[in-house]
């Protein structure tokens, strides 16, 4: 927030100590981040795989890679949509804080603190004014959001103590949620769900990928995603030697390439390199040893 880094946590670590890596150098240079104006409030791992983080005054979208070789990009200022009627995503008052959203057609749902929602694409950086959301106390100031499903995000205030609220991101309407116990206020909220993910998988002819399909292993490791060369590296940390078989399939659990892997130490790493040049899309990623039973899956986006 104010100091331009990017930290993150390895929750592969299996030492019960957390484990946190910093890129040192700021994520946008020559600038002041003890100016709110620079602060990096909102942030979000958009449907193509990368993360997009925002600074308050929205003249920094930037953008990083979610693998193991780190790269940020400062994609410069947003611009706002001529049909905004003067509304603008720069104004302090109205579009300052607030929370990130990805949806699956590679849109960001911007909720300011101000509870006014803008549609940014960041391929032309254009931030469409959507509306304001409705049916919230004026004392609520929108801090975190995490989409829940296809049209719904829950959103958290730091102000308050109020509680959570549901927004339909169609018609902005609020909804208060029933909470039991201690209520807490938060700054960001974050999830693994994607709005609009069915109506994008509908469209591409394919059906849900099974939440039963994903299969974690803190030992294995899938690099980079998104696949933006045809080329899958897996690292086998601290799996036993023998054979594995390497499996890339559709949303449907259609195999579209396959490779065997015999693993002689742990620390190895496969390179899965596609026999041809696969649709861009979003994939899973399925590894089996070799009593044939499944020790990791994944969803992984091929660009």
């Amino acid at each position: 927030m104010k100091t331009g880094q990017l930290i993150w946590l390895d929750l592969r670590n299996s030492s019960g100590t957390p484990v946190f890596y910093t890129v040192q150098k700021p994520l946008v240079n020559n600038i002041d981040y003890n100016d709110e104006a620079f602060n990096i409030t909102r942030m979000a791992i958009g449907a193509d795989g990368y993360g997009y983080a925002l600074t308050n005054d929205a003249n920094h979208l930037i953008k990083f890679t979610t693998g193991n070789k780190v790269m940020i990009t400062d994609m410069g200022p947003l611009i706002d949509d001529e049909n905004n009627n003067g509304v603008t995503v720069h104004n302090k008052c109205s579009s300052w804080g607030g929370d990130i959203v990805a949806d699956a057609f590679g849109k960001l749902y911007l909720f300011s603190a101000s509870k006014n929602v803008f549609v940014i694409d960041p391929q032309t950086l254009t931030a469409t004014y959507k509306g304001s959301v409705t049916n919230m106390s004026g004392t609520f100031s929108i801090n975190g959001a995490a989409a829940t499903d296809d049209e719904n995000v829950i959103v958290s205030s730091a102000n308050t103590f109020e509680g959570f609220y549901k927004v339909n991101v169609n018609t902005l309407a609020a909804a208060k949620l029933n909470t039991e116990g201690q209520v807490y206020n938060a700054s960001d909220l974050a999830s693994g769900n994607l709005l609009h993910e069915s109506e994008k998988i509908s469209s591409l002819g394919t059906s849900a990928l099974p939440e039963i399909e994903a299969m974690g292993n803190a030992l294995i490791t899938i690099y980079p995603n998104p696949v933006n060369n045809n080329e899958v590296k897996i690292t086998f940390a601290g799996s036993v030697s023998g054979k594995y078989l390497i499996q890339l399939t559709d949303l449907q659990g259609r195999i579209v390439e396959s490779m065997e892997q015999y693993v002689k130490s742990p620390g190895e790493v496969a390179s899965f390199r596609f026999q041809r040049k696969q649709p861009g899309g979003l994939y899973l990623i399925k590894i089996t040893d070799d009593a044939r039973k499944t020790i990791y899956s994944d969803k992984i986006v091929v660009e």
